[in-house]
């Protein structure tokens, strides 16, 4: 997939759930709940060839993991993930190619921004990293490509 076609994906999710799930960005609800309704509209966009998953926490067989640095400790460690929303084919690293994190606007976004470059290099490999921000009716459902 090219970013032309990622960035018309996610333009079209965002525009889908401000047009039908409003009252979810009304009510401040969880960023899992927005989430899973954008997940949806991803999905209807996204080819049939590849899968869309909500908190998929597989590598292959194993446990999805990333290595952090600990902020006080100064101590890496690996740690379990769960991305917001994927693209991609389950148990296979050869077409790993959207990871996308949700924040709601006035939320501090480093964590997620440095999650996001850390599945673009190996053993993930994602081609594209998306950070979507999410806000009120009012305010704009923001979305970066990385």
């Amino acid at each position: 997939m090219e970013q032309q076609q990622i960035e018309e994906i996610i333009n079209y999710a965002i525009q889908r759930l401000l047009a039908n799930d409003a009252e979810l960005l009304e009510l401040d609800v969880s960023e899992r709940a927005v989430m899973f309704h954008l997940g949806r509209y991803i999905r209807e966009r996204t080819p049939a060839d590849l899968d869309v998953d909500c908190e998929y926490n597989r590598h292959l067989k194993d446990v999805k993991q990333l290595l952090y640095l600990k902020r006080l400790l100064d101590i890496e460690e690996n740690h379990e993930v769960f991305p917001d929303i994927l693209i991609h084919r389950r148990n296979r690293d050869d077409q790993n190619i959207v990871v996308i994190e949700i924040k709601k606007h006035g939320q501090n976004r480093d964590a997620d921004f440095r999650k996001l470059l850390a599945f673009k290099n190996e053993p993930y490999s994602y081609q594209f990293a998306v950070q979507v921000v999410i806000g009120t009716p009012n305010s704009r459902v923001e979305f970066e490509v990385i």
